[in-house]
């Protein structure tokens, strides 16, 4: 493979979804990707209007006879992005209630990273990692305000349609009701108080979703997600089904970044080169 360089493009969520479909991907990942919904008719008067922009930016050249020629570098990045050996989503809350995301998508040759604009719906910078400590430091940077949270051995199991509820009531202003099902699920109540407050106002949460796709083997996924209270950091680990409960962990700025720290030592098992 060629050697990328570390500059890098911006795309709207459809420009990378029809770039993608260019390259013949079958999937894609880390982005929503409305365009199976459109009719035809919709979906021509769409990708003429994603054509121009990317011809407008240069990241594409369009021949006379309509044929359509893709930046190399993007188009090989594009390529990574849609056969990852891993990907890596980590989703949190950002300006006025809107999720922001930053992907990473690892193969054998190259990471590459997707990180949604804070500010503009939609909008996306694509660049190479070139180096493993470059993957390294912007994963960290996903993680950089849970510090200050206190530590306590304290572990809080539910049953999946409880924890239903639970969100019902909170988006019902129930905090009374919801404070009572947290002590009786093992919550003393100034714990309860303060996973009350971390689900509800969600100021501090995180989501993270790990695929990895292993060869001659079914793809493993993990994930988990943190909510910040007052005082505690609680994580949330993924379940495979509603039949498993949904458990709920106090965790602190180091348990959380040493779980990091070897989804980052995973990472480099996957890279060739280095």
């Amino acid at each position: 493979m060629q050697k990328l360089g570390e500059a890098g493009y911006v795309l709207t969520s459809r420009e990378f979804a029809f770039l993608a479909a260019l390259t013949g991907a079958e999937n894609i990942y880390g982005i929503e990707d409305d365009t199976y919904a459109l009719s035809q008719e919709a979906l021509k008067q769409e990708w003429d209007k994603v054509k121009g922009q990317l011809e407008h930016k240069k990241y594409i050249e369009v021949e006379i006879d309509n044929s359509i020629t893709v930046d190399e570098d993007l188009y090989a990045l594009i390529v990574h992005c849609c056969q990852p050996a891993m990907f890596i989503k980590c989703e949190r809350k950002g300006i006025g209630n809107k999720r922001i995301s930053r992907n990473f998508y690892i193969t054998r040759e190259i990471a590459v990273e997707l990180d949604e604009d804070h500010l503009m719906k939609r909008k996306y910078a694509l660049t190479p990692l070139t180096t493993p400590d470059k993957v390294k430091d912007n994963l960290f940077e996903c993680y950089q305000n849970i510090d200050g949270y206190e530590i306590a051995d304290t572990t809080i199991k539910m049953p999946y349609k409880t924890f239903q509820e639970i969100l019902a009531l909170i988006e019902d202003s129930g905090q009374d009701d919801v404070v009572q099902r947290l002590i009786a699920a093992g919550c003393d109540n100034e714990k309860a108080m303060d996973l009350y407050q971390a689900l509800e106002t969600k100021d501090n949460y995180m989501f993270t979703s790990v695929l990895q796709f292993l060869p001659h083997s079914d793809v493993q996924m993990s994930s988990f997600s943190l909510f910040g209270g007052e005082k505690y950091l609680w994580q949330s680990n993924f379940i495979e089904s509603e039949e498993e409960d949904v458990c709920f962990h106090i965790r602190d700025n180091t348990s959380v970044l040493e779980e990091v720290d070897a989804l980052v030592a995973e990472i480099n098992k996957i890279y060739r080169r280095w």
